[in-house]
């Protein structure tokens, strides 16, 4: 990673490491909080949060359907959302968010990945969602969750397929 010179840059100007905050969600009156890894300035004057992930559980590689896919599946996009509407209500400004992606695995790749514009507000969107849904439950005492019934569950598919080749 400190061979990386962006990654290096970014990581060792001036800013602030695993900076916890708190902030009041103004549409729903919620308390919220965060701890990013890194706010720091980019080269061009920037203030951008730096968020550090291991990445390829399976040995995968920074590739950009890899990477959109993980942003995705772990909804990094809300946590970038959630993350910068708490720094913006501290404190408006214009930031960037940065995944600084390391592959788990050798030669242990390093990219930075900026979420980009239309991530954002789609991650804004699902978060309101998601705190609107909290304020309700917590309203309300009601909260969502599994059956109240039997479920009625077995092993899975490839399981019996499995068992046809004689492997099971």
């Amino acid at each position: 990673m400190w061979r990386h010179p962006r990654a290096r840059e970014v990581l060792s100007g001036r800013g602030f490491n695993e900076l916890a905050y708190l902030w009041r969600d103004p549409a729903t009156d919620l308390d919220c909080k965060a701890r990013v890894d890194r706010l720091g300035m980019s080269r061009e004057g920037w203030p951008c949060v730096v968020d550090l992930k291991s990445f390829g559980e399976k040995g995968g590689r920074l590739t950009q359907h890899a990477i959109e896919s993980v942003i995705w599946d772990r909804q990094y996009h809300v946590q970038a959302a959630h993350y910068l509407n708490g720094l913006n209500a501290i404190e408006p400004c214009q930031r960037r968010y940065i995944l600084l992606l390391i592959e788990k695995k050798p030669p242990y790749g390093v990219r930075l990945v900026e979420i980009d514009f239309a991530a954002l507000e789609f991650g804004r969107r699902q978060l309101s969602r998601w705190l609107a849904l909290y304020k309700q439950c917590q309203d309300s005492g009601e909260w969502p969750g599994w059956s109240d019934d039997f479920d009625p569950m077995g092993v899975p598919a490839y399981a019996y397929s499995q068992e046809e080749r004689g492997e099971a």
